[in-house]
């Protein structure tokens, strides 16, 4: 039932794979609008308003479930993560230690086409965001509708998503 001072911080960026790193986007790459953002905690509250609250510092419990949606040209995506309780607490409690109220960015690095995610925490003080484990959490997307990507580790049953 702990709560955390953090913010939503979605990024949509290029995945480079030669360099093993993320990229902003170029120019002349299409831009991508997010359309939202969606959360369920593991203290049982949740948050559906999309009034883009979630991108401000808030006090809140550990995430549970997030939905995030966004547009690239005529393309539609979403995508939903399932955080596994045990692991995102350790997380949390190793990144924030005796201080629950530091100011932290949650990021949701995601590439436009919908084939890369990623999580990863940023305070002040940090030389680089803190990347969060890919097995700490499970990952589905869909383009226009259509599945597109399903992390290696996904395990929730059909239709999980809708919620």
């Amino acid at each position: 039932m702990r709560q955390y001072c953090y913010r939503y911080c979605p990024e949509g960026k290029n995945w480079d794979e030669k360099e093993g790193k993320w990229v902003p986007l170029k120019e002349d790459d299409i831009k991508v609008e997010l359309t939202g953002l969606v959360e369920a905690l593991w203290d049982g509250t949740f948050d559906k308003l999309n009034d883009g609250s979630l991108m401000k510092y808030h006090m809140a419990g550990k995430p549970k479930r997030l939905a995030l949606g966004w547009s690239q040209g005529k393309s539609q995506y979403s995508a939903y993560m399932w955080l596994d309780e045990d692991a995102i607490r350790e997380t949390f409690e190793r990144f924030y230690g005796a201080h629950p109220e530091t100011k932290t960015d949650l990021i949701i690095r995601f590439s436009p086409d919908g084939a890369r995610y990623e999580l990863a925490m940023f305070r002040f003080g940090l030389k680089e965001p803190v990347v969060i484990k890919d097995d700490t959490y499970q990952v589905i997307a869909f383009k226009n509708g259509f599945e597109h990507y399903r992390s290696p580790n996904y395990s929730q049953p059909r239709g999980a998503w809708l919620w």
